[in-house]
């Protein structure tokens, strides 16, 4: 008799453990079947396609962070974009402002002499154009905290004899917002000489419409960082823009990039050691927009 009542009590034992896991499943798929052909729907506030609106300033100031935070969409192939411009053209507008105001006559002469076209006039320009491979794609730069967002283009450009170059072209201004060159576009000394000069300093002025009103570069054995401060009559305060060298590890140079977030010298840290400060008494404001007799000056080395 006892051990009829011990299987008795296995039994149910057994079957109580059986119920108790079973009722959680039988729930579930009851729930599942309920909400089977209801769609979810998740409700996310409205961005603002505002190009046109936002100054060229605000612009600049922003790009970096939103590039960091990865705050960007880009477009389908299959999306209408709402620009007038081609991938063919906005690479040749993004080239040409690349070399004339960010390089001077100087710096592209040695990057002509490295594909060979240094005999050959706009030779550099027309070897990145024409003869270099590319990757042209639009983008939206989402600007999540103001909900608005504008159109950039980027542009890639590898080449097995001078290296790497990312541009990014904002759509409306048709001005470059960051830059991203590698490999044999990195030349310490005429980058150094670059951002020393009186003619930089003005050639950015210029290009962006804004008064410069300095440019200090902090100079060490391996790093050559040049900070652009601006001022803006749309914005409260002036901003800065970096220039940087960066001569540890792969050498590269970045404007106004995410990637001076990896740099481990600090601008800031309060040392006047290789100090170059270009700033003047006068305000360095656009020479084209200012010119009295309304022609639009060479640029200058």
């Amino acid at each position: 008799m006892k051990d009829k009542k011990s299987i008795v009590y296995i039994v149910i034992f057994a079957l109580s453990i059986f119920v108790a896991f079973m009722i959680p499943v039988a729930v579930f798929k009851y729930e599942d079947r309920r909400t089977i052909n209801y769609d979810i729907h998740y409700a996310a506030e409205g961005m603002n396609l505002n190009s046109s609106s936002i100054d060229i300033s605000e612009k600049l100031l922003d790009f970096s962070s939103e590039l960091t935070d990865f705050s960007y969409l880009y477009m389908d192939d299959n999306e209408k974009v709402p620009t007038i411009q081609n991938p063919k053209e906005v690479k040749a507008m993004a080239v040409f402002d690349f070399i004339e105001v960010f390089l001077g006559s100087e710096y592209e002469n040695y990057l002509a002499g490295i594909v060979g076209r240094s005999d050959v006039q706009d030779g550099l320009l027309d070897y990145l154009v024409n003869g270099a491979e590319d990757y042209v794609t639009p983008m939206f730069m989402i600007r999540a905290d103001k909900k608005d967002m504008f159109l950039v283009w980027e542009i890639d450009i590898n080449d097995d004899r001078i290296g790497n170059l990312e541009l990014f072209l904002d759509d409306d201004t048709g001005k470059l917002l960051s830059i991203r060159m590698e490999d044999n576009y990195v030349n310490d000394e005429l980058f150094r000489n670059l951002v020393d000069s009186d003619a930089f300093m003005d050639r950015i002025a210029g290009y962006y419409d804004l008064k410069v009103s300095e440019i200090t570069n902090i100079l060490d054995s391996s790093i050559v960082k040049s900070r652009i401060t601006m001022q803006s009559v749309i914005l409260d305060n002036d901003f800065t823009v970096n220039f940087v060298l960066d001569g540890n590890g792969d050498k590269s140079i970045y404007f106004n990039s995410v990637d001076e977030t990896s740099l481990i010298y600090d601008i800031n840290d309060g040392s006047d050691e290789g100090l170059i400060d270009n700033s003047s008494d006068d305000v360095k404001e656009n020479s084209i927009n200012s010119s009295e007799d309304g022609a639009e000056p060479e640029l200058d080395d």
